[in-house]
Formats: C-alpha cells, structure tokens, sequence
C-alpha cells in the first residue's frame, strides 16, 4: 500500500467524475517505475454503501469515526516500455468516482492490459514486446466508519480496517487483510492468503488458493480452502472448517467445532463445545478442555487419532480400527475390548468420545 507522498494534487470531484492524467513523467527504458499521485474527496452519507474495484493495484479501506466524506488517495505506477508508450498508458488509466442515489459511492480503477509500442519498425514491435509498458494503480480510501463496504480487486492485494459495518473483500489474486471490523465479513479469494483479525461478528471466508489465519472472531465462523492451510484461533461462535488440500489448526473455540478435510491434519486445541472432525489421508490430534462435559467425534480414514485429556475426565469411549492400535491410558471401566476395539467409562462418564480410525492408530492419552 502507498503510504508516502512525494506530491498530491487535490481535487473536490463533482457528483460523476472522471480523473484523467493525460502526461506520463518522462522515462528512460531502464526499468524503474514511474508515478503520478492526486488524491479527491466526495460527501458520503454515515451507513450507505460504498463500492471499490480496482483491475490491476492494490486497495485500502480505513474507517474514520463521525466522517461525512470519502477521501480517495491514489498513486499511478507504470514501469518498462518508452516514454512514447508511457504517454499511451496515462491516457488510458482512469479512476471514477460515482454516487448512487441513497448517498453512497462507487470507487473504480481501470488500468489496461500491458501495452506494447506502436512503432512503424519491426525492431520497435520486436523490442516493445520483449518489454511492454506494465502499469498499476493503488488506492487508498479513508471513509466514514459507519458504512456497508465492498472491495473487489482482479490482480492486487485488498486491505481494510476500523470498520462499523458489514464487509465483503474479494480477489482474483492476490492477498486480503481485514482487522477491526464490526461485521458481518465475507471474504473470498481464487489465489490469496487471507489474514484476519478482531472480527466481532460473523466470518465467512471462502479461498481456492492459499492460507488463511483468523484471530479473535467475535461470531460464527465458516473458512473453506481448497488448497492451502487454515489457523484459526479464539473463536467465540461456531466454527465450521472444511479444507480440502491443507492442514488445519484450531485454537479455542468457544462454540460448536465441526472440521471435514480430505487430505491434512487437524489439530484442535482447548475446544469448548462439541467437537467433530473428520479428515480422509491426515492425522487428527485434540487437546480436550478440563472440566467440560461434551461430545467429540474423531475420525480419520487413513490417519491416526491423537485425543489428549487432563487426568479427571469422565466420559464414555467407544474407539474403534481396523488395522492399527488402540492406547488408552486412562483408568477406564471396560464395557468391551478386543484388538479393534475399545468401549468403557471413565469417571462418572459426562462426556462422550466417538474415535474412528479404520486405517491408523488410536491413542487417548493424560494431560495434567
């Protein structure tokens, strides 16, 4: 994100606006970067909507308190390419600010696809293509806390903070942050690393691509990745986990834990609710809370299962495989007991503890 300023030209936009920088700075083909700054500024109505896309760049969302307008900062970078190509690039990149009709508004960036000369000479084609004119533009607004917000961007990372309302942040690539939002938060990313924290709703974080990390989530809480790992820690709400190719943390949560992942290890620390975790090549492995009474269900179809519990648990155990072992070392009334399987009680049996594992081993083991 653009957080210095070498020069600013300001600008109160009128109610459509279209800002245009019709000269590039002059360049040498030396593959330095090259910029242009302005920043402009338009009322906003406290709790309107307000939408920002960007195709090539990054954008940053910051909520300030008791704000009656956005103020967009922007920054204009082009490398490579010739001065004449230059020229081409600045006319094309354009950034518009829109209002709708209910006192919000829609902040977008279009910057064109790599631009290659227009030389009369094959030499000039040949030489532009091996080195085209690549151009981006970052943005960062500064809008009234109170507000619904939307940030979409195609090839750039997206930010955003200190926000008092729901929030949906989307790429196609690159990585998303978001810290102190009220909430709800929907995020989604195709190739993205996600982190985030001090949600005090609801999260809904979808990812095809890459790993993602929340802490401090106020609400319920669904992650999904196809590909890539999740940690998530100190979850208030329920937490529904599902990962496909990646391992899997959880860090106490408070609600209800469900975690369904096809190939990766789970790993569940100090859960307070309910626990069921299912994953199909990977290990699982559970530290239980002491003094809760609660439901676990572990299974894993070719990995082994790992449940720790402090030294007074009471539940009742039914842990069963096919082609490993089964370790309990807790003093437990046995109700059956073969090579296969185990079912029996410990303490006064608050608890219930359902452990599959038809291709691995199944240890329960004390933690004082």
């Amino acid at each position: 994100m653009t957080r210095t300023a070498r020069g600013i030209l300001s600008a109160v936009m009128p109610l459509c606006a279209v800002l245009l920088v019709a000269a590039a700075p002059a360049g040498a083909r030396d593959g330095t970067e090259r910029g242009s700054e302005w920043s402009a500024s338009h009322p906003f109505r406290e709790g309107a909507l307000l939408r920002v896309e960007n195709r090539r760049g990054s954008v940053l969302v910051t909520g300030v308190p008791g704000a009656d307008a956005v103020e967009v900062r922007a920054r204009k970078w082009m490398e490579g390419g010739a001065p004449e190509d230059s020229a081409r690039v600045f006319a094309l990149m354009e950034i518009r600010i829109e209002p709708d009709d209910h006192g919000g508004l829609s902040v977008g960036a279009f910057v064109p696809d790599p631009i290659y000369s227009a030389g009369d000479s094959w030499w000039d084609r040949l030489r532009s293509r091996r080195d085209p004119v690549r151009a981006r533009v970052d943005l960062e607004i500064l809008a009234p806390a109170r507000c619904e917000t939307e940030i979409r961007t195609v090839s750039g990372d997206a930010a955003a903070r200190a926000l008092e309302g729901p929030l949906r942040i989307e790429t196609e690539r690159g990585d998303l942050l978001v810290e102190e939002v009220l909430g709800p938060v929907r995020v989604v990313g195709r190739h993205a690393n996600v982190t985030v924290s001090e949600i005090r709703g609801d999260l809904d974080v979808r990812v095809t691509t890459g790993e993602v990390e929340a802490r401090r989530v106020g609400g319920a809480l669904h992650a999904r990745s196809s590909s890539g790992d999740l940690y998530l820690y100190d979850i208030l709400g329920d937490a529904d986990v599902e990962g496909r190719a990646g391992d899997v943390l959880v860090e106490e949560c408070a609600g209800r834990l469900r975690v369904d992942a096809e190939s990766g290890d789970v790993e569940a620390i100090r859960p307070s609710g309910d626990v069921e975790i299912r994953t199909g090549l990977g290990d699982v492995w559970v530290r239980v809370e002491p003094g809760k009474s609660l439901r676990y269900h572990l299974e894993s179809e070719g990995g082994n299962l790992d449940l720790a519990v402090p030294g007074d648990w009471s539940a009742r155990i039914d842990a069963e495989t096919r082609t490993g072992a089964i370790q309990c070392f807790l003093p437990i009334e046995l109700k059956r007991v073969s090579r296969s399987r185990l079912q029996g009680t410990a303490g006064n049996g608050d608890s219930d503890a359902r452990l599959f594992a038809p291709g691995g081993e199944i240890r329960i083991s004390r933690v004082d």
